[in-house]
């Protein structure tokens, strides 16, 4: 791997450690890492809140409730939120169009997908490649 992609995958570990560090590890359902397992295998695919949480086995209140508390976030905008890391992921190591890597991580929409990108990074897909891919 190269020195960019330890790097995003370190801010990525940061980020998750943030998380833990809110709550004591020791009072975490242990049914949420089966729920965000599901989500990370299956992100790229048309998702529900209800398969995420059948994936516990749970019903979707006690699905919802774990994710607020142990990411701050539902689980759909959890999924969403993966997936965008993804993308970066892909914009910063790959050449795939931006058009490609929206559908390639589970958005169905590139409109949608250009928007929530910008939102969460700040520049729309194509500006944060150009800025920020190492390998022009």
């Amino acid at each position: 791997p190269d020195f960019l992609q330890i790097y995003s995958f370190l801010l990525q570990i940061l980020d998750f450690a943030k998380n833990y560090a809110l709550h004591d590890l020791n009072s975490v359902d242990p049914v949420i890492y089966e729920l965000l397992d599901f989500v990370h295998e299956h992100y790229q695919e048309n998702i529900s809140l209800t398969q995420i949480a059948q994936s516990g086995p749970i019903n979707k209140n006690k699905c919802t409730e774990l994710f607020k508390k142990f990411t701050q976030m539902s689980p759909i905008n959890y999924l969403i939120n993966y997936r965008l890391v993804q993308a970066k992921e892909l914009l910063l190591t790959t050449e795939l169009r931006v058009a490609d890597i929206c559908y390639q991580v589970g958005f169905n929409n590139l409109s949608y997908f250009s928007a929530k990108f910008k939102q969460k990074f700040t520049l729309p897909p194509k500006k944060f490649r150009s800025k920020y891919q190492l390998n022009k």
